[in-house]
């Protein structure tokens, strides 16, 4: 009994017999919904990205706004991603669809890396 509050208060509300409390929201947002764009520059991240919120604002938020643009050398257009775990995520789930806005956005990119950069 003496440790019921260290479990929680709703838990020593019940093992007292205590009247409910409405509960609250316990909801903690992992990341608030992005509400900026890349700048724009000549790699067409920023066209892309706008494509990409228009089809999911879930997944753009969640995996592409973090992402950065960082050069096209030979066609292959380099991302960073802030962490191991994201870059290895967009590339194994989401590189095609990337991909393909990035190419729309702008037809000189062939191919695209995600990596994470110190």
């Amino acid at each position: 009994m003496p440790f019921w509050e260290a479990v929680g208060p709703d838990f020593a509300a019940r093992m007292t017999g205590a009247p409910e409390v409405e509960p609250t929201s316990n909801v903690v947002p992992l990341r608030s919904p992005s509400t900026a764009l890349p700048e724009d520059d000549e790699t067409g991240w920023a066209t892309a990205a706008a494509k990409l919120r228009a089809q999911d604002p879930a997944v753009y938020d969640a995996w592409f706004a973090p992402l950065t643009a960082l050069e096209i050398d030979g066609g292959v257009l380099t991302m960073a991603a802030p962490t191991r775990f994201q870059a290895d995520y967009v590339r194994t789930h989401h590189k095609t669809r990337l991909l393909a806005a990035l190419s729309a956005a702008n037809p000189g990119i062939r191919d695209l890396v995600v990596q994470v950069v110190d």
